[in-house]
C-alpha cells in the first residue's frame, strides 16, 4: 500500500474514533449509522473515510461526474479523498520456469467533493443515494446467507437447533459449524443472529480462546450491529453488549478486525428480494 493511501487510512481512523470514543453515549455511533444508510454502494472503509472528512455529506462523486450532470466544483472546495481500487500486470514464475500473468489489486486515495461542494443544474440527493431495495425479506436474506455459508467452507448451518436448558441463548458456533436456536425468535431476529454466529465463523474466532472471547463477542455484535443497521434493521446491539463489558469496546480494534466481513455480509444479505408493500 503506497505510504500516502496508508496515512489517509491512519489519520481519518483516528480522527473517526476519537470522535466516537469520546462519546460515552453512543450517540455518536448512532449518528454514523444513521448516515450510513444512505452510503449503502461505498465500502465500510470508504464509508468511515467520506463520515471523517466530511459528516454533513449527503451525496459524493468525482469531478468529471459532477461536470456531467452539470454542476461544477465550487473554487476553493478541499477533495474528500476515497480508496480506489487499481491493477498492473506482473508475472509469476513456475515449477517449470513458465511465465504465468497475474493481476496485481491495490489501492489509490482518489478525490471526490459532496454535492454540497458544487453549484449549478438541479440535483437531489435523495434519488441517489436512498436504497431502493427497501427492507429486506429476512426468510430469503437467511437463506442467501446459509448458501454464502456454504460457499465459505461452512457446511453445517443449522436453523432449528434446540435451545437447551438456556433458553436465553440465541444461537452458536464451534467448529462444527452454525446453530440458530429455535427458540421463537422472528425470523429479523433470527437474521442478526445468523450474521453475528457467521462473524465467529469468518474471523477464525475459537472457542478456546477464553481470553479473548469478549474481544470476539464486541466484534461479531459490532458485524450484526453495522449490518443490520444498513439494512434499516434495529437490533438493539447495547443490551447483548452490556454482557460483554460494552464500556470496553475498543472500535479501532472493531473496525479493523471487521470491515471486510461487513462488506462481503451485507452484499450477501442486500440481495434478498424487498417485502411486498
Amino acid at each position: 500500500m503506497r505510504t500516502d493511501t496508508k496515512q489517509l487510512i491512519e489519520t481519518n481512523y483516528q480522527k473517526l474514533l476519537d470522535r466516537l470514543t469520546a462519546d460515552s453515549t453512543g450517540k455518536a455511533l448512532d449518528k454514523f449509522i444513521e448516515w450510513a444508510r444512505n452510503f449503502w454502494q461505498y465500502s465500510f472503509c470508504n464509508r468511515l473515510l467520506i463520515y471523517s472528512q466530511c459528516d454533513t455529506a449527503q451525496y459524493v462523486t468525482g469531478i468529471r461526474t459532477w461536470n456531467k450532470l452539470g454542476r461544477h466544483v465550487n473554487k476553493g472546495e478541499k477533495a474528500i479523498k476515497i480508496l480506489a481500487p487499481r491493477t498492473f500486470k506482473t508475472t509469476d514464475t513456475d515449477d517449470d520456469g513458465q511465465q504465468l500473468p497475474r493481476a496485481v489489486l491495490y489501492f489509490v486515495a482518489v478525490p471526490v467533493f459532496d454535492v454540497g461542494q458544487t453549484s449549478g443544474a438541479a440535483f437531489d440527493p435523495s434519488v441517489h443515494t436512498v436504497d431502493s431495495t427497501g427492507q429486506v425479506d429476512a426468510a430469503m436474506a437467511i437463506d442467501r446467507l446459509q448458501t454464502f455459508a456454504a460457499d465459505q467452507g461452512i457446511k453445517n448451518v443449522d436453523l432449528d437447533a434446540a435451545a437447551g436448558i438456556n433458553s436465553f441463548i440465541a444461537g452458536w458456533a464451534n467448529k462444527d459449524g452454525i446453530s440458530i436456536a429455535d427458540n421463537g425468535q422472528d425470523d429479523y431476529c433470527r437474521l442478526a443472529t445468523l450474521v453475528h454466529e457467521l462473524a465467529h465463523k469468518l474471523l477464525e474466532h475459537k472457542s478456546s480462546d477464553k481470553d479473548l472471547r469478549a474481544a470476539h463477542e464486541r466484534q461479531a455484535e459490532f458485524v450484526a450491529f453495522n449490518v443490520c443497521a444498513f439494512l434499516g434493521l434495529d437490533i438493539h446491539s447495547e443490551i447483548y453488549l452490556a454482557s460483554w463489558e460494552a464500556n470496553k469496546v475498543n472500535l479501532s480494534e472493531c473496525i479493523i478486525a471487521t470491515s471486510k466481513i461487513i462488506d462481503k455480509v451485507t452484499a450477501v444479505v442486500r440481495q434478498a428480494k424487498p417485502v411486498a408493500a
